[in-house]
């Protein structure tokens, strides 16, 4: 009798702890396409930093150098002449005669040059 009242107790506790809750969140799929095809963050070997749309749109996130400050390892300085991006802790040189060190690739197309890293992300 006792280990029948044990093992029914057992059971309503297993039931209940993997009862799944109202309040569980769903994460939304984000696909990665740094490696020229489409894959799952999960599954991409490189670190990502993602930002939710909602989230550029709250932080008023508009050009690069805003974005650098949501992102770790990231930074966007800029000069008179000049703009320097490190991800981390490669940056884009300071010769102009050379491709940059850090590229960038914005919905398809490529930004060869740092000073293109001033346009707005409209």
């Amino acid at each position: 009798m006792i280990i029948s009242r044990l093992s029914n107790a057992a059971l309503v506790a297993i039931l209940l702890i993997s009862a799944p809750s109202a309040f569980t969140q769903v994460l939304e799929e984000v696909v990665v396409t740094a490696q020229i095809r489409e894959q799952s963050l999960q599954d991409v070997p490189i670190s990502v930093s993602a930002i939710a749309g909602e989230d550029i749109g709250d932080r008023s996130i508009d050009n690069l150098t805003a974005l650098s400050a949501s992102i770790p390892n990231f930074t966007v300085a800029e000069s008179q002449i000049d703009t320097s991006i490190s991800i981390r802790g490669v940056r884009s040189g300071s010769n102009k005669g050379f491709e940059q060190s850090v590229p960038m690739n914005f919905d398809g197309i490529s930004y060869p040059r740092s000073q293109l890293a001033r346009t707005p992300l409209v």
